[in-house]
């Protein structure tokens, strides 16, 4: 039975520190299943060197972000059902497809770490269209494979920066 909702302590970890490490959340055979759409995309379509910026801003192989394998991450693992128990049932919209961050060490070498952003604020690689904020309520995070060390991975979390940034919201808008 896949574990659907989050405890009393897990949602005071949320609210206090901005985000949670779940791990075992998805299980393997969904991961499973999501990296061989990927690594069939990377095998059959390739990546086009000029527009890695663009890949690495907004998502690596676009043309599976929503195929059943990836969107099952969220739905059929039971993560769904984590994000309503921190948000409230039926909040989250829905989603249609997922991104795919992938982190190459040498590609990271040439374009250097990635900076800290708040995603949905409108970059020249993004698409988000200038003068438009497209802001959501959390991410949710789904490794692939290991992270053997810190850095290695493309999502980076700073504790309780939710709130500094909550409170720059409140007060400018």
């Amino acid at each position: 039975m896949l574990t659907t909702t989050l405890t009393d302590a897990q949602r005071q970890f949320m609210f206090e520190h901005g985000y949670l490490h779940l791990p075992g959340a998805v299980p393997t055979g969904l991961v499973h299943a999501a990296r061989r759409v990927i690594n069939h995309s990377l095998g059959s379509q390739g990546m086009d060197p000029q527009k890695m910026m663009t890949y690495r801003a907004r998502s690596y192989c676009p043309e599976v972000q929503d195929d059943p394998a990836i969107v099952d991450l969220l739905y059929a693992s039971g993560v769904r059902g984590m994000v309503e128990s921190l948000v409230g049932p039926d909040k989250a919209c829905p989603n249609t497809k997922g991104q795919i961050a992938l982190r190459y060490p040498s590609l990271a070498k040439t374009l250097g770490d990635p900076k800290p952003h708040i995603d949905g604020v409108p970059t020249e690689t993004n698409g988000v269209p200038s003068g438009k904020l497209c802001p959501f309520t959390l991410l949710v995070c789904v490794y692939l494979s290991a992270v053997p060390q810190s850095g290695s991975g493309t999502f980076h979390v700073w504790p309780g920066t939710h709130r500094a940034f909550g409170e720059h919201f409140r007060t400018h808008g």
